[in-house]
């Protein structure tokens, strides 16, 4: 009866953190393209280098790359068929992704 309950027990355990850690991947992913939402309306309210960071997330999430331009600073820009394609990947495959802690950052499983 202990080993069930020890069972039991694991099972949920191992449960709520691949919950957290999907929440963690959602939460990311959400954030970062009602960035670029709030960016794509007005583009000039972007003065901390925000889209760039979010681009340069969703990137490493989907493996998509944005068609912004390359500068000294990294990738800026993106457009409305970007945030397309990174929803609709997202959609597919975000029960494929686990939250890497170490980078902090989501990755496909392996």
């Amino acid at each position: 009866m202990k080993h069930v309950i020890f069972f039991l027990f694991s099972g949920l355990s191992i449960y709520s953190v691949d919950g957290q850690s999907f929440d963690k991947i959602d939460s990311v992913f959400s954030d970062n393209i009602a960035i670029l939402e709030l960016l794509q309306k007005d583009p000039y309210t972007d003065s901390t280098g925000a889209s760039g960071r979010a681009v340069y997330t969703l990137e490493q999430m989907t493996g998509i790359l944005s068609n912004g331009r390359i500068t000294f600073f990294g990738k800026v820009g993106f457009n409305a068929e970007d945030l397309c394609k990174w929803r609709a990947w997202y959609a597919e495959n975000k029960r494929d992704l686990v939250w890497d802690s170490e980078y902090r950052i989501a990755r496909r499983k392996r």
